[in-house]
């Protein structure tokens, strides 16, 4: 036996350009509006980045504006009014994270369609940095291989104050794992074969 390696074989570990599940600090740079293929249900898709990576070497992607780690947070669906009202909380609860007070534009504020309301929210939560808590759910690509699509947790998944946001890989409702259920087809997300391609894993 031999010692030494081939210049080929020798792969410098780089740092991803995208984020992943856990507890950090993001900024939304756009909210888009995605649409189901079969029910025309909609959902919203978060484009959001990290704080700038300093670390030497670190070359951001091309659709960073700061610098730092992008990635795609999406809603869930919103078929119902329950959901569409849970999504409103939401936009508060960030907002009123991003501004630092319980008062905030988006307080009692209510327009006919998702698209004239998603543009005042960007005018109140992009741009701005604020700590997040980042869940996950594993679904199945394509070509066999598993991927990861990233969500923002049901509960305490925005405060001004890092400390007060948890993570648990081990909690279904944090991470949902791939499962398989004999005799049956293994679980997914709602994601058509489009979507799937689009999805930071």
């Amino acid at each position: 036996m031999s010692f030494g390696a081939k210049k080929e074989d020798v792969r410098e570990f780089k740092t991803s350009v995208y984020i992943t599940y856990g507890v950090q600090v993001l900024k939304i740079n756009d909210i888009q509006i995605e649409y189901s293929t079969q029910k025309n249900t909609p959902r919203l898709k978060f484009i959001v980045e990290s704080e700038p990576v300093t670390e030497a070497g670190f070359v951001a992607d091309p659709s960073a504006l700061s610098g730092g780690k992008v990635g795609a947070i999406r809603s869930g669906w919103l078929a119902t009014d329950d959901q569409k009202t849970e999504l409103s909380k939401n936009m508060i609860f960030i907002a009123r994270a991003i501004l630092k007070s319980d008062e905030t534009p988006l307080d009692g504020y209510f327009a006919e369609a998702l698209e004239q309301y998603i543009e005042k929210v960007k005018s109140v939560i992009c741009g701005k940095f604020t700590n997040f808590s980042v869940g996950a759910e594993e679904y199945l690509k394509t070509d066999g291989k598993k991927g990861i699509s990233l969500k923002f947790l049901r509960f305490g998944f925005v405060s001004s104050d890092i400390n007060k946001l948890k993570f648990d890989k081990e909690n279904e409702y944090h991470y949902k794992k791939l499962t398989v259920v004999p005799d049956k087809e293994i679980e997914l997300p709602d994601y058509t074969e489009e979507e799937a391609k689009d999805l930071v894993f």
